[in-house]
């Protein structure tokens, strides 16, 4: 019965495949729908007496994959993977399985008739150096499945197991466990099927071309999840390396309602930000229209043609403008320094600028007025709001240490940050956008969607330095950015601000400037000063 309805689901799917043009994972990932549902719902995390987690099944005894046809050759292969036998019995069961058949079809119709099966042999099971048993049947950094998790999982150090998604198609779990005597963590999609796995996989590293560097495949799946993959391959003595890691993430929208108080302050907030720049002073050359999913460098010239720089001779414009040049590494994984007294000092400057500002003293007289803040002086909502902007916190993770504190909310909003594997993350502000792609570090690609020349979003390179074993030049990609344009520092604080404590949340905070609709998206994270700000940033609210 199981198989029927699960022939009957891809079958369906296919359909729709065919109707709405969907990319290939997101529609492998739906005809996978019934293997993570079924397997899903029949795993759960144990506390054991010795204080320990282990994932088990919740009516079989021994913690132990399904047993499938693919999955019991997937068991011998991976036991005895120099056994000729048992690689040939593997790959032909996965070719007979009904998704990596249609797999196969998606593959064909992208890369025109190539191959699938042949390219999936040659980069798992390649006599050379066959891919396959380090991906696929271990379990460590940067390697594995939930499959080989359930193998090897009694001889791990396991810190801890934590669901991050639990829904009824959805399982994504957390593992913190000690390699090498170093705590690492790697994220696992609980219930995929084998041959998905490896069906995406493939997919996402036969497209790989630059060596060295994060290849990023995703896709947004059903109820606002987006399912996202990173492969990265390298030389290693001479060797082909391959990492690799998935999760799935959440875009949720916060709750909103009408709110004509927040918007009689936001245009308060607008006539009261002096530090503003003109709009005759700012010349914006769109160019070319990107597609959806597009990442492409499809325009010539740079966002910015001209602007007025008399405007930064303004204290907090030459402020932020020294910030710019060493408060920040923008590396994620790197560590920052400690905020004690000499780096406090570092931004002691910025701080005063911003906190004396009208707008700033305008958010907060607002915020108390509604009660949205308990009743404090200014100066010690100002000294809250220090640690809300500048406590550092990790975003470290897949198989990285998570102990490096190396971002904070303002670095991530005003700075900008790489992240490996992943790109530009942040850079949200127009300032620092300017100032770069004028000294030639950004390499604009397009955009999305613009209006009134206020806000749009927007693709482009933020270029890497060389390094000394570098030959040629390298970058990071923001693929959708934006930011305020012309609006101060202060200005783009104390809305993040309001917005952060008012209507946090995915495109909670609507309003209206110059007669265009838009909205800020805020979320905040634990830190080493508690509850801390991890990003901020605005863009158009578009009618459907």
């Amino acid at each position: 019965m199981k198989i029927l309805i699960y022939f009957i689901l891809c079958s369906i799917n296919v359909v729709a495949y065919n109707e709405i043009k969907p990319g290939p994972f997101k529609v492998l990932f739906r005809m996978d729908a019934l293997a993570r549902m079924i397997n899903g719902r029949s795993y759960e995390i144990k506390s054991l007496e010795n204080g320990m987690s282990q994932l088990t099944h919740i009516t079989k005894p021994e913690p132990t994959i399904p047993s499938t046809p693919l999955n019991d050759a997937y068991v011998q292969l991976c036991d005895n993977f120099d056994n000729i036998g048992h690689r040939t019995k593997f790959l032909q069961v996965l070719n007979e399985r009904y998704l990596f058949k249609e797999a196969e079809k998606l593959y064909i119709e992208n890369k025109k008739k190539e191959n699938f099966v042949e390219k999936v042999e040659q980069l798992l099971f390649s006599k050379e150096e066959p891919q396959f048993y380090s991906l696929f049947c271990q379990f460590t950094q940067g390697k594995g499945i939930w499959h080989s998790f359930m193998r090897e999982q009694s001889q791990m150090k396991i810190q801890s197991l934590e669901f991050k998604n639990n829904t009824d198609e959805i399982k994504d779990m957390q593992v913190e466990y000690i390699e090498n005597g170093k705590l690492k963590k790697r994220r696992i999609i609980i219930g995929t099927s084998l041959e998905f796995e490896i069906a995406a996989f493939s997919f996402c590293a036969l497209s790989y071309k630059e060596m060295g560097k994060w290849k990023h495949c995703s896709a947004p799946i059903d109820d606002g999840y987006i399912f996202d993959m990173g492969i990265k391959m390298s030389k290693k003595d001479g060797h082909l390396n391959i990492i690799w890691n998935t999760k799935i993430m959440k875009r949720e929208k916060g709750k909103h309602k009408t709110d004509p108080a927040f918007q009689k302050f936001v245009d308060q907030l607008w006539e009261k930000d002096v530090d503003r720049i003109d709009e005759s002073d700012i010349h914006l050359d769109w160019q070319r229209k990107l597609g959806k999913n597009e990442i492409k460098d499809i325009s010539r010239h740079r966002l910015f043609t001209r602007v007025d720089e008399s405007i930064f001779k303004k204290p907090i414009y030459a402020a932020f403008r020294r910030m710019y040049k060493k408060a920040f590494r923008p590396q994620v994984c790197e560590q920052e320094p400690p905020m004690d007294k000499q780096r406090r000092n570092q931004f002691a400057e910025i701080w005063k600028l911003i906190t004396e500002s009208e707008v700033f003293k305008l958010g907060y007289e607002f915020l108390l007025k509604n009660k949205k803040i308990k009743k404090k002086s200014f100066d010690e909502f100002s000294e809250r709001m220090y640690d809300f902007w500048f406590g550092t916190y990790s975003r470290c993770d897949q198989d990285v240490d998570s102990e490096i504190l190396g971002s904070s909310g303002f670095e991530h909003v005003f700075s900008g940050e790489w992240k490996d594997g992943t790109g530009v993350h942040g850079h949200h502000n127009w300032f620092r956008y300017y100032l770069q792609e004028k000294s030639g570090d950004i390499n604009y690609y397009g955009y999305f969607e613009h209006q009134n020349n206020i806000l749009g979003s927007f693709q482009y390179e933020w270029k890497v330095p060389k390094s000394r074993n570098d030959t040629e030049e390298s970058g990071w990609i923001k693929r959708k950015g934006g930011f305020f344009i012309g609006t101060s520092p202060a200005f783009d604080f104390t809305l993040f601000t309001v917005c952060s404590i008012l209507h946090p949340g995915y495109e909670a905070c609507q309003f209206e400037l110059k007669n265009t609709k838009m909205v800020v998206t805020t979320f905040t994270k634990n830190c080493d000063k508690g509850k801390c700000l991890s990003t901020a940033y605005p863009s158009l609210l578009l009618d459907d």
